[in-house]
């Protein structure tokens, strides 16, 4: 299909694994948008987004105008052809998670191009209006549900689950499920894993996950999952893209400067991150807004914006290599 999110449908994972998520999000750092751990940093990047899901990076920047309940549950009627009552339903459960997926394979099906845009926000912060916005804005809708997530009244997060736990299989040995035997190196990395739900006691899981954490040191991460697989993997430039990301009115920080042991670099101390035009950190996620500029302009002419340590920074020896003074 012209949307190429068809892929979406299929690869979604049916568990959310609430321990692994649970136990990153502790990691978690809203003022750097990266997991700390004691050997350092890590986030998804955009790279990231393409290899896992297999859907396009580098698209325009949209913004879209805040809708009502009214006409948020108009539009899924026209577009998916639910009843209102089931789209007011859907809309109050799931404010700010993810629509039902029998909704989405109906989307799917939809003549991409007589649907107007503004029907991609419906959802006042559904995970689908972060794909249908292709490029940035499903890794800017995660990060900034992360942030989220971290205040101590906050007891769940929304976003696109499968994505953040495929990233965690592929770079983490000890958090893996079972692997996908029928995987093949020309689909999208998703596939490689068969998640399903954690058993036996959740918090004895949990507590082992976080102790296994804490022990992790440099050389047990694979910083660079890809590497060998370039063929059918190719490297997205715009994953060295320096600035914010966006989706819809959620802007977030991206510095790939912070991560350069994932692009198979030496580890320098990162540049300053961007200042924020306001920021409130409140306990709840009504009490959680941070702000930055941001010009749709800068991404979209993105080619222009590119971290310069990519092309100065000595390459590594060894994939956790940095400068003796980074850790400090």
């Amino acid at each position: 299909m012209d949307s190429r999110l068809i892929s979406l449908v299929s690869c979604s994972y049916k568990f959310v694994n609430k321990v692994v998520v649970s136990a990153f999000v502790e990691r978690w750092q809203p003022e750097t948008n990266t997991f700390h751990l004691l050997f350092g940093e890590t986030p998804p990047t955009l790279n990231n987004v393409s290899v896992i899901l297999g859907i396009p990076v580098i698209d325009k920047s949209v913004s879209c105008k805040m809708l009502s309940n009214v006409d948020a549950a108009n539009l899924l009627v026209e577009a998916l052809g639910v009843t209102v009552d089931e789209a007011n339903v859907a809309l109050k459960v799931a404010w700010g998670q993810s629509i039902k997926v029998e909704w989405l394979r109906q989307w799917f099906r939809q003549d991409w191009h007589t649907c107007s845009s503004n029907v991609f926000a419906f959802s006042y912060g559904f995970v689908i209006s972060c794909f249908l916005y292709l490029g940035a804005a499903p890794l800017a809708f995660l990060y900034q549900q992360l942030c989220t997530a971290t205040r101590y009244a906050v007891k769940q997060m929304a976003g696109y689950m499968t994505l953040l736990e495929a990233w965690i299989y592929e770079n983490f040995f000890g958090a893996r499920p079972h692997p996908n035997l029928d995987y093949k190196e020309d689909q999208s990395r998703v596939f490689r894993w068969i998640c399903r739900t954690q058993s036996g006691l959740s918090m004895c899981i949990l507590q082992r996950l976080q102790e296994d954490l804490h022990r992790l040191e440099a050389h047990d991460v694979i910083w660079d999952p890809y590497h060998d697989k370039c063929i059918e993997h190719p490297f997205s430039d715009v994953t060295y893209y320096s600035g914010c990301i966006k989706c819809m009115q959620i802007v977030e920080l991206y510095h790939p400067n912070k991560v350069l042991r994932q692009f198979g670099k030496v580890k320098t101390i990162p540049s300053p991150s961007l200042a924020l035009v306001q920021a409130s950190r409140g306990s709840t996620s009504k009490q959680y807004s941070i702000a930055y500029k941001y010009l749709d302009t800068i991404w979209e002419s993105w080619e222009n914006h590119l971290l310069f340590e990519t092309t100065h920074s000595v390459l590594v020896f060894h994939p956790w290599d940095c400068v003796p003074s980074y850790l400090d």
